[in-house]
């Protein structure tokens, strides 16, 4: 029996995972299905999810939701996109000479 946890569905089943400055991350996908299923796992796992793209077929889909929503069912790509929205909260005030 394969057993798959979330956080490896996640990191292996979508082609890139972004952060902004407003606490927000989003998860693109690629594939025959792939948006399908991150759909479901996202949705199984309540948490909630803007898509941008058609979920079906064709799966060129991106998956946007808050980090504070995946602390407990992801802790390590939870623990990643923070320090990834710090270093992006950083150079942004670094660039408007706060950081300085």
């Amino acid at each position: 029996m394969i057993k798959l946890d979330p956080e490896w569905v996640i990191e292996n089943f979508s082609i890139s995972q972004h952060v902004d400055n407003y606490g927000m991350m989003t998860a693109l996908t690629f594939g025959l299905k792939v948006g399908v299923f991150m759909q479901f796992l996202l949705e199984t796992l309540k948490i909630d999810f803007d898509v941008d793209g058609e979920v079906g077929d064709n799966d060129n889909c991106s998956f946007k939701f808050r980090i504070e929503d995946i602390k407990i069912d992801f802790p390590t790509l939870y623990a990643r996109m923070i320090r990834l929205n710090i270093e992006f909260l950083e150079d942004k005030l670094k660039s408007v000479n706060v950081l300085e």
